[in-house]
């Protein structure tokens, strides 16, 4: 497993059992990697825009949409 792989792991893990402080960490930590998925990608996005950080939303959609596109539902009315 990549490192990049690992902390997306276990930044979802965290967050899905409410403990966002600890996921912080993760989530900050795998903006800092080169390669990432789309689904990275777009966990960062989610994470990003829940603590306000609206210019580093900006920049991981731009990352999302050269790679490819967001998931279906990403954004409201789709």
């Amino acid at each position: 497993m990549s490192r990049s792989e690992e902390l997306f792991h276990k930044a979802v893990f965290l967050e899905n059992r409410h403990r966002f402080a600890e996921a912080a960490f993760y989530y900050e930590e795998l903006a800092k990697e080169e390669h990432v998925t789309l689904d990275m990608l777009y966990a960062l996005m989610k994470y990003f825009h829940r603590i306000g950080n609206f210019q580093k939303v900006l920049q991981v959609a731009k990352e999302a949409l050269e790679k490819g596109a967001f998931p279906l539902g990403a954004f409201p009315g789709t």
